[in-house]
């Protein structure tokens, strides 16, 4: 039986370490583009990081990064006792099928072309690829499956691993700014910074509280963008072995530097 009138739904959505087609600036085929050295030891500095945290579900895109970072982890866990990662296709990064083996730069060249025909930046479709709409509609099915789960659950609080891609996680946001009602949920603080691309392993906690009677779902980003794991606050002496790049930074929203800057505090993020 549950236990308590609320659910709190603490999440964690963490893009994954350094690929091979982030250091090329590729679009690879995608169950053949495994994390480098680099992104590992991103990845175990992650873990590392949020080894506090009692996990009770893990999911992970299942191409070969994001399964492999969620894997370094939860390795690194001293709390979590669920070690089952669910690979979940809804959370795979954005389909370019058309486009793989090309640079990205090739990619950008079609994007600026579309725009400057008079298309918007959401509005850009690639030959032979996924359209905006089925990536949404897929993100907006897993997540919103994920809370009416979690509504469910004998357990007062779920904290859940959920590990994606820089252009889906980017969705996601941009999704929960402007449709929450999507995905069920009532009240939702806004946050427009949480619409940048991510770095690699870095994360946005989301809280979610959910009453079990039906009321409103209401949730907010209590950290975006976090990464201090990276910047030097965890395991130092490892950091000097991991590149700090702004990978995929080529497609970053141009719309989104209209948005009004905020100023992000980071702190201990469990």
């Amino acid at each position: 039986m549950p236990s308590a009138e609320n659910v709190t739904l603490t999440l964690y959505v963490v893009r994954h370490g350094e690929c091979q087609g982030n250091v090329a600036q590729a679009l690879l085929e995608p169950f053949s583009d495994p994390l480098t050295d680099v992104g590992r030891a991103q990845a175990e500095l992650l873990g590392k990081c949020l080894q506090d945290v009692e996990f009770t579900r893990a999911y992970a895109s299942d191409y070969p990064r994001t399964f492999e970072t969620a894997k370094i982890i939860l390795e690194q866990s001293k709390a979590t006792k669920v070690k089952t990662i669910k690979p979940e296709k809804r959370i795979r990064e954005r389909d370019y099928t058309g486009l793989i083996g090309t640079s990205a730069a090739h990619l950008v060249e079609l994007m600026m072309g579309k725009m400057r025909d008079g298309l918007t930046y959401l509005e850009c479709q690639m030959p032979d690829s996924e359209t905006t709409t089925q990536l949404e509609d897929r993100i907006i099915n897993f997540f919103s499956e994920l809370i009416s789960d979690c509504k469910a659950s004998p357990n007062s609080e779920e904290n859940v691993l959920a590990v994606s891609h820089g252009l889906t996680n980017q969705r996601l946001m941009i999704l929960l700014n402007s449709r929450a009602q999507d995905f069920g949920i009532g009240q939702w603080t806004r946050n427009l910074f949480s619409e940048r691309l991510m770095r690699n392993t870095t994360f946005h906690k989301i809280v979610f509280e959910i009453p079990r009677n039906g009321s409103e779902v209401s949730a907010h980003v209590a950290y975006p963008h976090f990464r201090e794991h990276v910047e030097g606050n965890v395991a130092s002496s490892v950091k000097k072995n991991v590149r700090d790049q702004d990978n995929y930074s080529f497609l970053e929203n141009p719309d989104l530097d209209k948005a009004e800057s905020e100023t992000v505090h980071y702190c201990k993020p469990v």
